[in-house]
C-alpha cells in the first residue's frame, strides 16, 4: 500500500472512531441528564461499539483485499517492462561496442527501433490503467522526451528512465533510501559515470 492510500485508509479509520467517540458521549450525556438508564445506556454503547468495530475490521480488510488485487496486476507488468527496458539498453551499448563507438555520448539510445516502438504500443495502455500517478507522469515525460532526437535528450531519457524504475519500486514497497542517482543505470551500462548527469527537473 502506498503512503496515499495508506493515508486514505487511517483517515477513514479515525473518521469512524470520532462517530464512536461522539456517540458516546451523547449516550453519557443523556444518562447524567436522566433521559436514559444506566444499563440501556451500556447496552446500546456495547452494541454500537460492535457494530463500528466490525466496520472498521471490514473497511480495512477491504482495502488490504484492493491493494492486494492492484498489487498482483502491477507486479508482472513492472516486472516486464524492465526487463524490456534493460534488454533494448544492453543491447544496443553491445553494437555500439562492437562498432568500436568509444563516445560515451554514442552510449545513449537517441531513437527506439521497430521493437520498442511496439513495446510502447502495447505497455502504455496498461500503465495507464495500472500504474500509479507517479509512473504515468515520468512515462510521459520519457516519451516526449524519446521524440526529440537530440544528445541531450537521450542523456536526460536515461536518468528519467531510472526515476521511473524507482517509482515502480515504491510503489510495490521498497523506500528506495540507499540509491544515488546512476545505481539502477549502473546494473546495464557500465560506462554510466561517463555520462553528464544532466539537473533534475
Amino acid at each position: 500500500m502506498n503512503s496515499n492510500q495508506s493515508s486514505g485508509a487511517f483517515s477513514a479509520i479515525i473518521g469512524l472512531i470520532a462517530i464512536l467517540i461522539i456517540f458516546l458521549f451523547i449516550i453519557l450525556g443523556l444518562v447524567l441528564l436522566g433521559s436514559l438508564e444506566k444499563e440501556v445506556a451500556a447496552a446500546i454503547g456495547a452494541a454500537f461499539v460492535g457494530v463500528a468495530g466490525i466496520t472498521i475490521g471490514k473497511s480495512y480488510e477491504r482495502k488490504l483485499s484492493i491493494e492486494q488485487a492492484l498489487r498482483e496486476k502491477k507486479m508482472p507488468l513492472f516486472e516486464e517492462f524492465t526487463q524490456a527496458w534493460m534488454e533494448f539498453l544492453l543491447n544496443y551499448t553491445q553494437q555500439n561496442k562492437s562498432s568500436n563507438q568509444k563516445s560515451s555520448s554514442k552510449a545513449q539510445p537517441s531513437s527506439m527501433d521497430s521493437k520498442a516502438q511496439e513495446f510502447i504500443a502495447e505497455y502504455t495502455p496498461k500503465l495507464i490503467v495500472w500504474a500509479p500517478d507517479e509512473v504515468i507522469l515520468l512515462w510521459s515525460r520519457l516519451r516526449q522526451l524519446s521524440t526529440q532526437g537530440t544528445q541531450e535528450a537521450s542523456t536526460h531519457n536515461l536518468f528519467l528512465l531510472e526515476e521511473l524504475f524507482l517509482a515502480m519500486r515504491k510503489d510495490v514497497g521498497h523506500k528506495n533510501e540507499n540509491f544515488r542517482r546512476g545505481d539502477i543505470l549502473r546494473l546495464f551500462i557500465t560506462d554510466v559515470d561517463k555520462i553528464q548527469t544532466p539537473q533534475k527537473d
